[in-house]
């Protein structure tokens, strides 16, 4: 449609048209294929821009870790020199450790050696003491015999002596120059032993004494009625 100027295009001689050419197909019986929906295309062409633009951009994101990689190899070197400048200016700062163990060393195996001799020390002691405490009762078991004080000053050296080699023969160098002292009490009818002696020391100007004492009832033998 021409109004006095330049041509101005009308939709509705374009949809005028269009009828036309519908008609004029239907009278002569053939179909035409109908116009594109515009949603239509543009839900294509939307899809394809995206599709492209997705496409480009894996690309991109490969090529680009491509590129950082091989700047990666390229610097490695570099960054490994930089590396060993940087700790060969740092050396000088650096506490010399050498020899530390050496040091602690010294400094622990004073005190583990002693804990050492005391545990030995320890148990030496209570070995003497029990010795002490054995050869006590050996003592009593025999003074026990004694019926009255004049049989207990016959048997008093005999049964000393005898404590005594029996607590050198038991406790050896445990128990160091043990000493017997018997005891009769007549009014009561009880016997008393005691022993006295050193326990061997492994720490040098350590004296450790024992004493230990033991006592028991005088037995009594009546004759059979």
């Amino acid at each position: 449609m021409r109004i006095g100027g330049p041509d101005v295009h009308d939709p509705t001689e374009k949809e005028t048209q269009t009828h036309d050419q519908l008609g004029s197909a239907a009278a002569a019986g053939r179909t035409l294929p109908l116009p594109p929906d515009p949603a239509e295309r543009g839900r294509r062409f939307g899809h394809r821009v995206g599709h492209d633009r997705r496409h480009r951009g894996g690309r991109g994101l490969r090529d680009r870790r491509r590129r950082d990689e091989d700047r990666d190899q390229q610097e490695r070197p570099a960054r490994r020199l930089r590396l060993e400048a940087r700790r060969q200016r740092l050396r000088p700062l650096r506490r010399d450790e050498s020899g530390v163990s050496a040091v602690e060393f010294a400094f622990v195996a004073p005190a583990l050696i002693f804990l050492i001799f005391f545990a030995i020390q320890g148990a030496l002691f209570f070995y003497g003491r029990s010795v002490a405490i054995q050869s006590a009762r050996e003592g009593v078991s025999q003074l026990r015999l004694a019926q009255d004080e004049a049989t207990y000053l016959d048997i008093r050296a005999g049964v000393k002596a005898n404590t005594e080699q029996f607590a050198t023969s038991v406790g050896r160098e445990a128990l160091i120059d043990p000493l017997a002292t018997p005891a009769y009490d007549a009014e009561q009818g009880r016997v008393r032993m005691k022993v006295h002696g050193r326990v061997i020391s492994l720490i040098p100007m350590l004296d450790l004494t024992v004493t230990e004492e033991a006592e028991g009832p005088v037995e009594r033998f009546e004759g059979a009625r």
